[in-house]
C-alpha cells in the first residue's frame, strides 16, 4: 500500500502459498484480500473484483461471516468505479445485512459489559 502496486500482489501470492502449505487457510484468505485491496488502490477494478469475489468465497467456506462481509463491501467500489451503480448499491446492502447478522450473533453469545459487572 506504499505505491509499489506491481510488487504487492506478487508478495501476497508468495504469502498465500506459504499459508496454504502450512495449513493456514484463514491467513491465506487474508493474503487474497490484501492483494484485492492493492488492486483496488491501483485502480485495477476488474482484477480487484475477481480477487474480492475469491476472498468472499474462501471466507464463506471458513464461515468467517464478518470477514466475508468486508470483502463484499469492498466489491462495491469496484463496481461503482466501473459504472455499475445498481450492483454497487446491492453489494452495500448485502454487506450491511451480513454485518448486522454477525453483530447480532456476537451480542447473543457474549454477555454484555453491563450484565457481567452488575453481578
Amino acid at each position: 500500500m506504499t505505491g509499489d502496486f506491481d510488487e504487492a500482489p506478487r508478495r501476497m501470492s508468495v504469502a498465500y502459498d506459504a499459508f496454504v502449505s502450512n495449513g493456514e487457510a484463514y491467513l491465506a484468505t487474508w493474503a487474497v484480500y490484501a492483494a484485492s485491496t492493492t488492486y483496488l488502490s491501483a485502480g485495477r477494478f476488474t482484477e480487484s473484483a475477481i480477487a474480492f469475489e475469491r476472498a468472499t468465497d474462501l471466507f464463506n467456506e471458513l464461515e468467517a461471516v464478518s470477514d466475508s462481509s468486508s470483502s463484499i463491501g469492498n466489491l462495491a467500489p469496484c463496481n461503482h468505479y466501473e459504472g455499475r451503480l445498481d450492483v454497487a448499491l446491492e453489494l452495500c446492502r448485502a454487506e450491511i445485512s451480513r454485518a448486522e447478522a454477525c453483530a447480532w450473533k456476537m451480542r447473543r453469545r457474549r454477555p454484555s459489559f453491563e450484565n457481567v459487572h452488575a453481578r
